[in-house]
């Protein structure tokens, strides 16, 4: 346990330490321990080397133990603790140190029980340790005593060390599970309000578990992938957001057609939704599963299972939002009486029409030229942040987070686990040299428990050739500054200096000695090599099949004197350092590793690949959008709109302490392809209007789409805040990213790419290619100019009768044009 006060103060005091007795007596009770010795606390040791209780110390106890500590620390924190109590003349000098057997004590205090600052540079002992003699029924101890915040008086639980961590984390994430369903009911709801159906609301629901178990057959039957990592868990909240917002799509253009023409058929008004909605869906769904398949790149398991479950889920999500919703809305639309709808809030209605059929459109269109410097240069700090200063820095400790950092149980790892000095000591990097092994893992890379089979070389290690070269190798070794390798030797020097020896002075009987290496029969080679090197310790060794002499590798194995470090850049000069050693030294049929190096290995791989991933999903969206509208303008503006969404998002998030592990680097690819989505929805809507101006063309898609938008926005915002007060960090981790990124998207798609469209829009098919344009004339042509005319009527049906005339000054003419005669 590691307590420290509640006002920063110091514990080395008489009030304080007293109540640290106390505190453990109660929160490390006895029936609990692994042993029937109690807690030991800086307290009860104040009180062995006084002779006291620990309730019974006193200021003056207190003040006496502070002053030796201070005399004594020259010793401790000098490093000559150890030696200094066996040599006489040294305990004589530091009498009062090591006089009643008190050094035992005071080294303990130093080491265990206060803090590494204590008297190092500052005088007050900030965190304070508790050592228990181990803890029977730890999950029954945990939820009795520790679960929750713990604070005793004055003192306050910060850190807590407990082998059961896992299992608390599992706990809590089933648990946490509740804040996913109430975030997953109230978009649910949220559906209901804004189509104002609760049948839509249940197909709604049924929709997004079809999804989800038809992705988990995909993922698991036909792609075959056996690992399901709990990341893949935080699909279903993604899930229900993407799955809400294209049913917020899909109805407010079934709507609004009907709204269009209150006579029309089925027939046509299925066929005009599709036309309209569909194509949004259906770019968004593959923009966003792309995003999602791009993290395929990454060399990281739970990534890459993450990444094709998701997108296989946003698929199919897709697949049921073509088939499920469509005849859904079929059989509400013709079985009205038999439709349980929730009232029409006239007053609602008209606030709808009133702000995004008017008021948003409106400044936006006023205001375009602001919005776009505004939101230029609001990307560009993003980008400063995101890539400069303070920039997405990479993780600096090994332990994957799992709770809250101010949660004690997490917070050990965090933070305390090196703030005492028994915990200080980092081990020094081992590294192994291995020949006659392929670096090659042929196990399956989506299962982590599928390790392969070794590939040999089938190196004949007891041609001369090869053998000379583990000699050269081995004194190579040994002459580098940084092998600590006590004076020992390679089995290959042990074996040429013994058959050399005598055979009467020597260990081994003939033919293993007496030889002349340089004629030496290879027999003799075969036969002596492995019964004179396979039972001593040396620094090489060979490694036989079993009950043979067949050698199929060989291995040397070193202790280095560089420490390990959780540092990128100082493990990257251990790992540079071995590199050009090895290759200066050794050769193609070799290579060297270290289990030291496995998380430097993630730290590269995640430095890397997670822009690789980015800039990959950023492509295809760009292809996707392209393909969508085959207007190079419109793709451009969507690109960059993205591009500063996407630097704004991971720019705050950086300033919000993130660093750059493995749910950051899922999150930071996923962003392009939900921070695009708005974007294209607008996209399409401009490049579906009929209208000739780019101000027309721009406040029709206001019109056709924009609460939609802003309704699928709110759904996810929602889903990402109601997750936040989450104990598992990874769910609060998704909420925060889902919070950020709906913000930071609604608000560029509809202000800076509404405002670009506005200003640098395509006007009469301009950089559109033929393809579609060909394809856009031919469609439902008539349709379009017979209802365009009862589509204004109707959208203005929510206001007061009378006419709101805006004009706005045109930049390629200068004149004066009425947008709408009657909103």
């Amino acid at each position: 346990m590691v307590w420290k006060t509640t006002d920063n103060t110091d514990i080395f005091t008489t009030k304080n330490l007293k109540t640290l007795c106390e505190a453990t007596d109660i929160y490390y009770p006895l029936k609990y321990s692994a042993s029937e010795c109690p807690a030991q606390s800086l307290g009860s040791f104040i009180a062995r080397l006084r002779m006291k209780s620990c309730s019974q110390i006193n200021d003056n106890d207190v003040r006496i133990v502070k002053h030796l500590m201070s005399d004594c620390s020259i010793i401790y924190f000098g490093g000559h603790w150890q030696s200094c109590s066996k040599n006489a003349t040294c305990r004589d000098q530091s009498i009062q140190c090591f006089m009643d057997g008190r050094d035992i004590y005071l080294f303990k205090m130093f080491h265990y029980f206060t803090d590494n600052r204590y008297l190092a540079d500052k005088s007050k002992v900030t965190y304070a340790q508790v050592i228990g003699n181990g803890i029977i029924n730890k999950d029954e101890y945990f939820n009795d005593l520790l679960d929750g915040k713990i604070v005793y008086k004055n003192l306050n639980l910060a850190g807590l060390y407990m082998d059961n961590r896992i299992n608390v984390f599992l706990d809590y994430m089933k648990k946490d599970l509740l804040f996913i369903g109430v975030g997953g009911i109230a978009i649910l709801f949220l559906t209901a309000f804004y189509v104002r159906s609760l049948a839509v609301m249940i197909s709604t629901l049924m929709h997004m578990i079809f999804s989800f178990l038809l992705a988990y057959f995909l993922y698991h039957i036909i792609v075959g992938v056996k690992f399901f990592p709990f990341m893949n868990l935080l699909c279903l909240l993604i899930l229900i957001a993407i799955g809400a917002d294209d049913v917020f799509i899909f109805f407010d253009a079934w709507s609004l057609e009907f709204e269009r023409e209150k006579t029309i058929t089925v027939e046509k008004l299925l066929k005009r939704t599709l036309k309209h909605a569909m194509s949004s869906i259906t770019v968004t769904s593959l923009t966003t599963a792309t995003a999602f398949f791009a993290c395929y790149v990454s060399h990281i398991t739970a990534i890459k299972c993450f990444g094709i479950f998701c997108g296989i889920a946003v698929l199919c999500n897709l697949f049921f939002m073509i088939t499920w919703i469509p005849p859904i809305a079929v059989v509400l639309h013709c079985m009205k009486k038999c439709d349980c709808k929730c009232p029409k809030f006239e007053i609602l209605t008209r606030v709808k029409l009133a702000v995004f059929a008017k008021f948003l459109p409106n400044m936006v269109i006023k205001f375009r030229h602001f919005f776009i410097i505004f939101f230029a240069l609001i990307g560009m700090f993003g980008f400063i942040f995101t890539f400069y200063k303070p920039k997405l820095q990479l993780p600096t400790s090994e332990n994957f987070q799992l709770l809250p950092k101010t949660f004690h149980l997490e917070a050990w790892f965090q933070t305390y686990e090196k703030k005492f000095q028994n915990t200080q000591n980092s081990p020094n990097v081992i590294v192994e040299f291995l020949y006659g092994v392929k670096p090659i893992d042929n196990g399956d890379s989506m299962e982590p428990g599928d390790n392969g089979t070794l590939v040999f070389n089938n190196l004949d290690f007891y041609g001369t050739e090869f053998q000379n070269h583990l000699l050269k190798f081995c004194q190579s070794v040994r002459k580098q500054p940084w092998a600590r390798l006590g004076g020992g030797e390679c089995s290959v020097e042990y074996f040429y200096r013994m058959i050399q020896a005598d055979c009467k002075e020597g260990m081994f009987e003939a033919p293993c000695c007496g030889q002349d290496p340089n004629y030496m029969n290879r027999s003799i080679l075969e036969h002596c090599f492995p019964q004179m090197t396979k039972g001593g310790y040396f620094i090489g060794n060979a490694l036989y099949t079993l009950k043979s002499t067949n050698i199929k590798a060989y291995r040397i194995i070193v202790n280095m004197s560089d420490t390990f470090t959780f540092s990128f850049k100082g493990m990257a000069t251990i790992y540079d350092k071995l590199d050009k050693f090895w290759h200066e030294n050794g050769n193609k049929d070799g290579f060297f590793s270290s289990m030291f190096f496995d998380f430097y290995d993630l730290q590269l791989s995640l430095s890397t690949e997670t822009f690789q991933a980015m800039a990959v999903s950023l492509a295809m969206a760009c292809a996707v959008m392209f393909i969508t509208t085959f207007n190079i303008l419109i793709t451009l503006l969507a690109i960059l709109t993205i591009a500063c969404a996407i630097f704004v998002t991971v720019g705050s998030l950086v300033l919000a302490g993130w660093q750059l592990n493995i749910l950051e680097s899922v999150a930071i690819s996923l962003a392009v392809g939900l921070s695009i989505d708005f974007a294209i929805h607008y996209g399409v809507a401009f490049q579906l209007s009929r209208e000739t101006s780019r101000i027309k063309k721009t406040h029709e898609s206001f019109t056709n789409i924009s609460s939609a938008v802003s309704m699928a926005a709110l759904s996810t915002f929602l889903a990402g805040v109601l997750v936040l007060p989450s104990k598992v960090y990874a769910y609060f981790q998704l909420g925060l990213f889902l919070t950020v990124v709906m913000i930071v998207s609604w608000i560029y798609a509809t202000f800076f790419f509404q405002s670009l469209c506005a200003t640098f829009g395509p006007e009469n098919n301009f950089m559109q290619l033929p393809i579609f344009g060909t394809c856009k004339e031919n469609t439902n042509l008539i349709e379009d100019s017979e209802n365009r005319s009862t589509a204004r009527t109707s959208l203005s049906s929510g206001f007061n009768e009378g006419a709101d005339v805006l004009n706005y000054e045109d930049e390629d003419d200068e004149k004066k044009v009425n947008l709408y005669e009657s909103v």
